[in-house]
């Protein structure tokens, strides 16, 4: 399934893509049940499991309510047409929210492309690591929960920024709590996919003597979605085209197989010292490519079985 959380009158909601259209669950759900009260033949298995309309309460109960979900999503089909009228949305039309709205926690990996750490070498003069897959070295750092937004939302450039630059990014969100997982198990604990852009901020980070905090941490420094993808719809996490363009323009275009650190080692490094929980983000890292972005510019980031996510550039009133 491809979910989505979208803004509506009544707040924000769980959204689904069938058929063309974005298909809200909770209010699907409810209809179900209507039916699977009036008619003994209907599907069961509704009544006890409420599929919430906030994302943060689905992530919480992840394992137990994707089967409802499924179900919902398979029988909204069922519906009476004004019902479905009344409860789905064309996309172009929704107010898009990050598929996780508020995660408890973003983490990000360093360097996970040789080319771009190459890229990144000669800008600094620095040696390249000639050894990089023998002598694998993981690095990562926290990003700020406030720093997301969602698509065809502004990425906002800071009046005190000088340079700020993109990152296309595979991310990974996390199903449930885990702590010191094995690579071997660490896909049980993944829920899906989505794309992330990690913004940053070289002037700021090259002021605060090379950390990231404040370069990556700006509020809309990190437009995630449209949606997740669950794991079910995507055969191959490490077999995904991306890439990434700036006013129709591509500046990073490589495939996840190029990863130096796969998704379960990276999972099972972040999990050997912190707990992960329900809904967190893990962006796995951009490749070569990186470039300078300015007010007025189009992001358009796109990821095989995952979709397009769209940004423009605004300064920063």
């Amino acid at each position: 399934m491809k979910l989505a959380t979208i803004n509506s009158p009544s707040g924000p909601r769980l959204v689904a893509l069938k058929e063309g259209k974005l298909l809200d669950l909770h209010e699907a759900y409810l209809s179900l049940l209507e039916i699977q009260e009036k008619d003994s033949n209907s599907s069961p298995g509704l009544a006890n499991l409420e599929i919430p309309a906030d994302t943060m309460a689905l992530m919480d109960r992840w394992i137990a309510l994707q089967p409802v979900l499924k179900l919902v999503f398979d029988e909204s089909s069922k519906l009476q047409l004004d019902v479905l009228d009344r409860i789905t949305f064309l996309p172009s039309e929704a107010d898009y929210l990050p598929p996780i709205p508020r995660p408890r926690k973003i983490w990000g990996v360093r360097g996970n492309y040789l080319q771009h750490r190459i890229e990144m070498s000669e800008r600094t003069f620095r040696p390249v690591e000639t050894r990089i897959k023998a002598e694998p070295k993981l690095v990562g750092f926290l990003k700020a929960p406030t720093s997301l937004t969602g698509h065809e939302k502004p990425i906002v450039y800071p009046r005190i920024c000088t340079n700020v630059e993109h990152e296309i990014e595979l991310a990974v969100v996390i199903s449930r709590l885990c702590r010191r997982i094995s690579e071997e198990k660490a896909y049980d604990y993944v829920a899906g996919y989505s794309i992330i852009l990690d913004m940053s901020s070289r002037s700021i980070s090259a002021g605060d003597d090379g950390w990231v905090d404040r370069a990556k941490g700006f509020d809309s420094f990190a437009p995630m979605g449209p949606y997740l993808v669950t794991t079910d719809d995507i055969d191959d996490p490490h077999a995904l085209d991306f890439e990434l363009r700036v006013n129709g323009v591509v500046k990073q275009k490589a495939n996840t197989r190029d990863m130096i650190y796969s998704i379960p080692r990276i999972i099972a490094w972040a999990s050997d010292f912190m707990t992960l929980e329900p809904g967190d983000v893990i962006a796995t890292g951009t490749c070569v490519g990186v470039g300078e972005i300015k007010p007025g510019d189009l992001l358009e980031a796109s990821i095989d079985e995952i979709g397009l996510l769209r940004n423009r550039v605004i300064a920063e009133s």
